[in-house]
């Protein structure tokens, strides 16, 4: 970890829990270390709202290569990213509609930029429009490249009003442990990443 602010409040909880002795902070960019030994265990929270924002596979993926033995164990093993259809007039008002008009000025320009920019927000489960789809998986022991693509499609029975596309991931740490951003999701401080649609 490259922050000494973050590392020394490491140090501190290690202390708290006796565990100064049996834990080596190295205060570097992961990619500029190369370990003495091969390591069996990497445990990591990169994540960001949608999971792969702070290159969390490149962070693999180099990991995998220089410092990890062959039988290595990942927590996380694996992560799935879902997006769910919504219709929120809250959140849309909150992101996107109050710019038609502010104190009299015209801002449809900043509305229309607006309408096209992804954001982060918190979707609640009834404002689901269809269940989640699961749009990417992978496995963090297998995956061979950082650069990832998919596409998924929508179907609506019926004309149906939608606000935009909500994201979020889900991390299997364990056999029984999953860790979830789904929206309605306790105890975590995540949030959905919202793609707009044009209203």
């Amino acid at each position: 970890e490259k922050d000494s602010e973050v590392l020394e409040l490491s140090r501190k909880i290690a202390e708290s829990n006796g565990l100064e002795s049996k834990i080596e902070f190295i205060e570097w960019n992961s990619f500029d270390v190369t370990l003495p030994e091969k390591a069996t265990v990497l445990l990591m929270e990169t994540f960001g709202d949608l999971a792969l924002e702070y290159n969390l596979l490149g962070c693999v993926l180099d990991s995998r290569r220089r410092n990890l033995s062959s039988s290595a164990k990942f927590i996380p093993e694996s992560v799935d990213l879902y997006l769910v259809s919504f219709y929120s007039d809250r959140i849309f008002n909150a992101h996107n509609g109050f710019w038609k008009n502010i104190f009299g000025i015209d801002y449809t320009d900043v509305k229309m930029k607006a309408d096209h920019l992804p954001y982060m927000t918190n979707v609640n489960p009834d404002e689901f429009v269809g269940n989640p789809q699961c749009f990417l998986s992978f496995d963090l022991q297998r995956i061979a490249s950082s650069h990832v693509r998919s596409t998924i499609k929508f179907s609506f029975a019926e004309p149906t009003l939608i606000t935009g596309f909500a994201g979020f991931f889900e991390t299997k740490l364990s056999d029984n442990n999953v860790f979830s951003t789904r929206p309605g999701t306790k105890n975590n401080s995540f949030r959905q990443y919202c793609f707009p649609l044009p209203q």
